[in-house]
């Protein structure tokens, strides 16, 4: 059913296509499999494009990915292989220690262990990371220096140990410039042709809440990073 009238129809509609994360991370970012998947979801958002225009409705479109992708190099990286977990509850590369000394012991050991990755006792992670003050985060805190598969620890004898994703991301934007995404916006809101400098994803939320004439509390993002991108800002 097609609800036409204002009131009736919704305002905000969001839609998510897998494909490309998927083949990424099976496959690599450089490989056929994802080059076929970049062109199934292209056509997917020019029908989707072609539809929305059928419906003669003032939609403004937004298309934009959360991460890229980078190929992964060697194996995994066990960190348990440089000091002892064994008073560590673990998570992937997730470190939370029973206590604040067993958390600076194993800081010591890895802090020059390797130089696939630095180490951090939580609260002095880089600020621009923002990550640094969540308890979720662990402690002590691993930041791969480059495309390195990292974990706390290999499965227990008897489990099967899967080798790494071909293909990654979640690693530092600002040192390995892979991790940039997209962004892609049209519509009667937004200026044609505009071109905007890299900015981080936080700045989309006010971006979407201004258009929507919607309220916002506090958020790491701000409106003024895109909002020349406005016909009426």
């Amino acid at each position: 059913m097609l609800f036409r009238s204002p009131d009736q129809r919704p305002h905000f509609i969001t839609l998510y296509y897998s494909n490309v994360d998927h083949a990424g991370h099976q496959f690599g970012p450089d490989s056929p499999q994802v080059a076929a998947a970049v062109r199934h979801v292209d056509a997917l958002v020019g029908s989707l494009q072609t539809d929305l225009d059928g419906l003669h409705l003032p939609i403004d479109l937004v298309v934009v990915s959360d991460n890229g992708m980078v190929r992964q190099q060697g194996g995994w990286v066990d960190l348990d292989s440089y000091t002892p977990l064994t008073n560590f509850t673990t998570v992937g590369a997730l470190l939370y220690a029973n206590s604040d000394a067993d958390a600076q012991i194993a800081y010591d050991r890895l802090k020059s262990a390797d130089g696939k990755f630095q180490v951090y006792r939580r609260a002095q992670v880089p600020a621009e990371l923002h990550y640094n003050s969540n308890p979720r985060e662990g402690d002590p805190v691993i930041v791969p220096s480059g495309p390195y598969p990292i974990r706390a620890q290999a499965p227990p004898p008897g489990r099967e140990d899967r080798a790494p994703n071909t293909g990654a991301h979640g690693f530092d934007p600002y040192s390995m410039p892979e991790m940039k995404a997209i962004f892609y916006a049209d519509g009667p809101d937004i200026k044609p042709g505009f071109a905007l400098k890299p900015f981080d994803n936080v700045n989309v939320y006010p971006f979407l809440v201004h258009i929507l004439g919607l309220e916002s509390g506090p958020v790491d993002g701000s409106f003024n990073v895109l909002s020349g991108a406005l016909v009426r800002p």
